[in-house]
């Protein structure tokens, strides 16, 4: 709530008008959602792509499951032997054992080690190692005689002792903690209400250390129904050896968690190699809504924590509407900017090229308003060239779409900006929806000059996209409309591609239309014009594509 009261201070500041034209009002009505076909863009996570902390090219290594951080509420267990276990995954000899504990005075403590038993504390490597705890919280050395380990282990402490285990600031639900009544019968602690002990060993690692690091699944987050999906990751190798038969797999899960995808395929990596890894076979998205995709090593190596990778995608029938407004009332606002200002929302399409159908602006007026699309070109990645710009004219409160699907507004790569704007001597406003969290995706524009505002309100503007189907058969209709021979001599022989409706137009050079015919058979007809000689253009289009050709007609 206090977010939130800060968020609209800031706003009223930045926002404030001299006239009650700009003012803030509550919105009265808003569309629920449209279609399953409707995706609600989230929150970018601003996480760079970070590497594993675990370094197996090392010989000497310190094993630990705390976070770091000290949680300063201790454990008392007078009465009760604890331990905590340790997966090395490779054999390793143990050097020295950190604890960190804390007594009121200075006191004794029992240190043992035991092998694992089926998941808890067995044969006891050796104990007790009496070390001393005082009131400085710090870390301590103990000493432990050099011990070869070939698989998991348990590190704890024995009563009786007047000391505190100090934990980490997470609560433990790895069931890594064991505990008992006699040191003999353990029961693992499936759930603890403070973290893991602050406990590590220093080891020397031996032989061959298998180590791979699945860091990122790439696929588009939006994907087109029925169509072929390549998979692919980032993945490393973090070991002391070269993996020459790499098994590595892909497993995509729908909404329901049913297996609909699987692939298994072997690959090869240096050490220290870090590289992309590309799947054979597609995966064919049948299965419409949520999916979930998972690339997994199934070697077995010394960190399985990092052994695999997912991403969520949703795969949509096309056009699709891309927003980040909720579509709900709460938290929505009414925002207005004089004439020379604007408000843009930054969208990345699903896919390049991505052709831009329409655009949608929820306006509260009932005014004339403007809506831009920018190519992402500008300073800093802002708002830059503007690829079209048009008029709307709001009768009532509502949704107002534009469509676009004839304008060609392509984007091959990149961003785009879908903006509003008041007509000259007009003041209308736009919707606001402040409801958290926001994308920090917005822009304002005031005097010319754009800049982010990192989270004030998701403006009410949606674009719809549309995947490039037919921007494939344009293409194909593209390379069958064929004038052959260019220039020509009296006669023009035209090939018109067969399929849908289509108008063709002969322009001269002046812009005068000298010709117009419309085709719609399903086969490809040849049509043969008279020209007088001079230039001209020639234009084929329908509701979804215009191409033009130019022609030189010749004595």
């Amino acid at each position: 709530m206090e977010v939130s009261m800060i968020k609209l201070i800031i706003f009223l500041l930045l926002f404030s008008p001299e006239n009650e034209d700009r003012g803030i009002r509550f919105s009265i009505s808003i569309q629920p959602r449209d279609s399953k076909d409707t995706f609600w863009l989230t929150p970018i996570l601003r996480k760079p792509l970070s590497l594993s902390s675990h370094y197996s090219l090392r010989d000497y290594d310190t094993l630990f499951n705390d976070d770091g951080i000290p949680w300063w509420r201790f454990l008392t267990v007078p009465e009760k032997w604890w331990a905590q276990k340790f997966s090395p995954g490779v054999p390793c000899t143990l050097k020295k054992v950190l604890i960190m504990t804390h007594s009121f005075e200075r006191t004794e403590g029992n240190l043992y080690l035991w092998r694992d038993s089926a998941g808890l504390p067995g044969e006891v490597i050796f104990g007790p190692i009496r070390f001393e705890s005082d009131s400085i919280i710090n870390w301590q050395e103990v000493d432990i005689p050099d011990t070869v380990i070939f698989g998991n282990f348990w590190v704890g402490l024995s009563p009786p002792y007047q000391l505190e285990l100090v934990t980490d600031r997470r609560y433990n639900y790895r069931g890594c903690v064991a505990f008992s009544e006699n040191g003999i019968t353990w029961h693992r602690a499936e759930w603890l209400p403070w973290g893991d002990f602050m406990i590590r060993v220093l080891c020397l690692l031996t032989g061959e250390r298998h180590e791979i690091g699945v860091w990122q699944v790439l696929a588009p987050t939006l994907l087109p129904f029925e169509q072929n999906v390549p998979i692919s990751a980032v993945v490393q190798n973090l070991g002391n050896t070269s993996e020459d038969s790499l098994p590595i797999s892909y497993f995509v899960y729908d909404e329901e968690n049913n297996l609909v995808a699987s692939d298994t395929e072997l690959f090869t990596l240096r050490v220290r190699e870090i590289d992309t890894i590309r799947f054979s076979r597609f995966w064919r998205t049948r299965n419409r809504g949520r999916n979930l995709i998972t690339v997994k090593n199934l070697l077995p190596d010394c960190l399985p924590e990092n052994d695999s990778s997912r991403r969520k995608v949703f795969v949509h029938r096309y056009p699709t509407t891309l927003q980040y407004d909720d579509g709900t009332l709460e938290g929505c606002f009414g925002l207005g900017v004089d004439s020379f200002g604007r408000f843009a929302m930054k969208f990345t399409p699903p896919y390049y090229p991505c052709l831009i159908e329409s655009l949608k602006l929820y306006l509260l007026e009932d005014q004339r308003a403007i809506g831009l699309i920018f190519d992402d070109d500008g300073p800093d990645g802002g708002p830059g060239t503007i690829l079209w710009i048009g008029s709307i004219n709001a009768y009532d409160e509502g949704w107002y779409t534009i469509n676009l699907s004839t304008q060609g507004i392509i984007i091959p790569s990149g961003s785009f900006y879908a903006s509003y704007q008041n007509a000259p001597r007009r003041a209308c406003e736009i919707m606001g929806d402040m409801t958290e969290p926001l994308t920090e995706l917005d822009w304002t524009c005031y005097d010319g000059f754009w800049e982010g505002n990192k989270g004030l309100a998701e403006y009410g503007i949606r674009v719809s996209v549309n995947y490039p189907i037919g921007l494939e058969e344009e293409k194909k209709i593209r390379e069958s409309f064929l004038i052959t021979p260019n220039p020509v001599r009296n006669q023009c022989p035209i090939l018109i591609p067969g399929g849908e409706r289509k108008e063709l137009l002969i322009i001269n050079a002046s812009g005068r239309v000298c010709s117009r015919r419309t085709f719609s058979g399903e086969k490809t007809e040849e049509f043969v014009w008279n020209l007088p000689p001079g230039v001209y253009f020639l234009e084929l289009r329908n509701e979804k594509m215009r191409l033009r050709k130019r022609i030189l007609s010749l004595r």
